[in-house]
């Protein structure tokens, strides 16, 4: 979540708070103000394994194998994506412009290689 829709979730962010960034996929981020936060009393945080891993690889390999545990007994479940084949991408991309698609869609190139052969 990036860009205008991230600024409104935080300024509808209650006293006490807190806002975690997780991606910038719109690459639009925009600044949250200091005194927004500190008025508030709201908390920012990030969270990004990939771009500090390198920083505590003993402590993310120990987190990831907690995570991976998790899913292995069942505990933590991990939906599967929903596939559609490539001719829908447009129908897709607006989907996930209106924020309606899955929590995971994979366009699938299988009909365009069987069309192809």
């Amino acid at each position: 979540m990036g860009s205008q829709l991230r600024a409104t979730a935080f300024q509808r962010l209650a006293p006490f708070g807190r806002h975690v960034v997780l991606g910038d996929a719109s690459r639009d981020d925009r600044p949250f103000s200091g005194d927004e936060t500190w008025l508030a009393t709201r908390t920012v945080s990030g969270l990004s394994i990939g771009g500090v891993a390198h920083l505590r690889p003993a402590a993310c390999t120990k987190a990831l194998t907690a995570v991976i545990s998790l899913v292995a007994r069942g505990i933590l479940d991990e939906p599967l994506p929903a596939v559609e084949p490539l001719e829908n991408a447009g129908k897709v991309h607006e989907a996930l412009e209106n924020r309606t698609a899955p929590a995971k869609t994979v366009l699938s190139v299988l009909s365009v290689l069987s069309a192809a052969a």
